[in-house]
């Protein structure tokens, strides 16, 4: 395996593990701390530690002030509402019924990205995202008990899975290859100025219980679920598809099922592990063929000096797994 396979890979799986335990963290911290109040801790500790990680690796670019107003602008739907969103339904839905709603994400990319990216889904991959998603619902056991949570908590949830995929199609479409990791501060810095300011005016801030269990879960939230993992997010949404990318996220269910199997002693019933097949099937068929672009993306008119670009209008097949990268793809300097 190349290594920038291999860096890859090991990226991804980075981001899902901690956007796995995200779940039951978050859930968690709705004991220590009122939702906007919580979430606004995540992203700012996110943040803190983003910032920095750009310049330390060497992803860092100067964007424009068009640039940064776009990001700002994306921020505020795909980190802001997103986590606002989330918040407000975290405390009355379980982890996993909470992913699954959420986790229509990968069904809302894959729409979105015909529209505005100009890439249609093979088949074969509509077909696996749709299976990964009953895996989903399988793990989470959506159909084999109750649901727990409200309709209105629900409804917040899908609209939270919704507006980040909304940020992630944008992202992909306004900002070149080189720019996006670096325009993914500025986003970030946009949603916790928005949850800042929500959570000023409308939460008691007093009621914030200082808890070691609390800065446990904006330390894991905070630095990995945030910090890191949107960083690495953004590196590998940058060299592949969108809609098959995202469709990959669905195993963050499956390690949020392995880790409340795990650490909260919750039973397995076979239903879920029918899911977790499910989940694997789908993966497989979503890799094994590309998108077929009807448009140039604005990331590859941007590289034109670099070459191997395609024509606007042409049609050309891309490739969507996380192993697509070429070996001459270097990191951001």
């Amino acid at each position: 395996m190349r290594r920038a396979e291999t860096i890859s890979a090991l990226g991804f799986l980075l981001v899902v593990v901690a956007w796995g335990f995200n779940y039951p963290f978050l859930r968690l911290g709705t004991q220590f701390a009122p939702p906007a109040v919580l979430f606004f801790l995540r992203a700012l500790a996110g943040l803190l530690v983003m910032i920095p990680l750009l310049r330390v690796i060497g992803w860092h670019v100067e964007l424009s002030h068009p640039q940064i107003l776009r990001a700002l602008g994306i921020g505020t739907v795909g980190y802001g509402a997103f986590f606002l969103l989330w918040g407000y339904a975290a405390a009355g839905v379980p982890p996993g019924e909470a992913s699954v709603f959420i986790y229509l994400f990968p069904i809302w990319v894959l729409l979105l990205s015909a529209p505005i990216l100009g890439q249609l889904p093979r088949p074969l991959q509509l077909a696996g995202v749709l299976l990964g998603f009953g895996g989903v619902v399988l793990v989470a056991g959506v159909g084999t008990q109750a649901l727990q949570g409200s309709p209105r908590d629900l409804l917040l949830l899908t609209a939270a899975g919704l507006c980040w995929a909304i940020g992630t199609v944008l992202s992909k479409r306004v900002f070149a290859r080189i720019e996006m990791v670096a325009a993914n501060g500025w986003q970030l810095a946009a949603g916790t100025a928005l949850l800042g300011v929500v959570a000023a005016a409308t939460e008691p801030w007093g009621s914030i219980r200082w808890t070691g269990d609390l800065l446990v879960v904006v330390a894991w939230t905070g630095i990995l679920g945030t910090g890191a993992a949107y960083l690495i997010w953004y590196y590998l949404l940058a060299r592949n598809a969108a809609g098959p990318l995202s469709a990959f996220t669905f195993l963050v269910v499956v390690v949020a099922w392995v880790g409340s199997v795990t650490f909260f002693r919750e039973a397995i019933d076979p239903p879920q592990v029918i899911g977790v097949a499910l989940i694997l099937v789908a993966l497989y068929l979503v890799g094994r063929g590309g998108t077929a672009e009807i448009a140039s993306p604005p990331e590859r008119e941007a590289e034109g000096s670099m070459g191997n670009q395609s024509l606007p209008g042409a049609t050309r097949t891309q490739e969507s797994s996380l192993s697509a990268c070429s070996g001459d793809e270097r990191m951001m300097a």
